[in-house]
């Protein structure tokens, strides 16, 4: 049982780790260039789909991609700040 925890406590530790690290990577100018650059290619994409013609399915396809690319960048980086913050929470409390 008590390196079933200490395992945990291990992988807890890591995943806040990891949250600082993306935190600060996004807060780099590399990371607002990233961010920044996923933003606007999102918009393009998003306009893109708004006037395509329904009918050029490659067309569709390629900015239904480029949503999802940009999209999926910008939330991976963010789910991982929320994990790590969740994990440090969860190592405070059982510190108390």
């Amino acid at each position: 049982m008590d390196d079933e925890i200490e395992v945990n406590k291990a992988m807890l530790f890591d995943v806040a780790i990891l949250g600082e690290q993306v935190d600060a990577f996004m807060r780099s100018d590399v990371g607002k260039y990233l961010v920044d650059k996923a933003n606007r290619e999102l918009n393009a994409a998003l306009k893109g789909l708004k006037t395509v013609n329904p009918a050029k399915m490659q067309d569709v396809q390629k900015f239904q991609n480029e949503v999802w690319r940009a999209e999926n960048l910008i939330t991976w980086l963010s789910e991982s700040v929320m994990a790590g913050l969740k994990a440090k929470d969860i190592l405070e409390e059982r510190d108390e």
